[in-house]
């Protein structure tokens, strides 16, 4: 019987550190910021720096978050709306775009491409873009 207890006890003990840890880290690294569409949640990351601070001295700072380009679209019953079950995920590359966007006419609804087909917002002013040298 008193290993039956011994066991419990050491099994609390150990969910409890391993929630309390991981409640400590993700308080502490800011995790419940990735949860909310606030851009600057990306720059907790080292390699989103450049593109945050791009976008901050972009015109896209005030129209557009993070989701609003990289978030995949779904068809919802008031047009098109972000599919937060893949919450800043891009295309799906298994999804094939048979056909560019056509708004129903009378619509609200707008369509807009750029050249490479990709969502992009702009890079740091004070360095060259990643896929200038490849042009």
């Amino acid at each position: 019987m008193a290993l039956k207890t011994f066991a419990r006890v050491v099994l609390g003990i150990s969910i409890g550190l391993a929630v309390g840890v991981g409640g400590y880290t993700f308080l502490y690294a800011g995790g419940g910021s990735y949860l909310t569409n606030n851009p600057a949640a990306c720059a907790n990351c080292h390699v989103m720096r450049e593109h945050y601070d791009g976008w901050v001295a972009s015109s896209h700072r005030s129209v557009a978050t993070c989701n609003d380009c990289h978030t995949p679209m779904k068809m919802g019953p008031k047009g098109p709306e972000p599919d937060m079950s893949r919450m800043l995920s891009g295309h799906p590359e298994d999804v094939k775009i048979t056909a560019p966007f056509k708004p129903a006419p009378g619509t609200p609804w707008i369509a807009a491409v750029n050249l490479s087909g990709t969502a992009w917002s702009g890079w740091n002013r004070n360095s060259e873009p990643s896929w200038a040298s490849a042009c």
